[in-house]
């Protein structure tokens, strides 16, 4: 007589249920995991954004020479972020002639965020203390 061999060809119900029971496990892993990525690309966007728009007001002010009058837009709108502008000129290190103008953008995105720029800038005055010719080097 001849023998016929068996070949098994499908799981057993444990092997399905320990799979099943794997996938409960790992799958809402892999979702918080998806989850945590999504946030911290978009606050990585956000705040790439908000150092170009940081950037460029800072380039506008020490290139116009509005610096000095810390004017700047209040707000900017990149996609759909909201950057609020703050500008504040100091006197550097007590010298005379230098200043630092230091630009701050704010946003909120899972809590208040933040991105400062800062550079100096040489504003030689004259006798009566009138800055001449803001921003030339001398």
């Amino acid at each position: 007589m001849k023998r016929i061999r068996r070949h098994p060809r499908a799981f057993t119900l444990i092997e399905a249920l320990a799979a099943i029971v794997v996938m409960c496990i790992v799958l809402p892993v892999l979702l918080e995991g998806f989850t945590i990525s999504g946030r911290v690309a978009s606050v990585t966007r956000q705040t790439a954004d908000a150092t170009l728009v940081a950037q460029s007001t800072l380039d506008d002010l020490v290139s116009t020479g509005n610096w000095k009058f810390g004017s700047s837009p209040n707000n900017v709108t990149v996609g759909p972020t909201t950057y609020n502008i703050d500008v504040q000129t100091n006197t550097w290190e007590n010298e005379l002639d230098v200043n630092e103008v230091i630009v701050t953008v704010h946003w909120t995105n899972h809590g208040a965020r933040e991105v400062a720029l800062t550079t100096v800038v040489y504003a030689p005055t004259d006798s009566s203390g009138n800055v001449v010719n803001p921003g030339a080097l001398p």
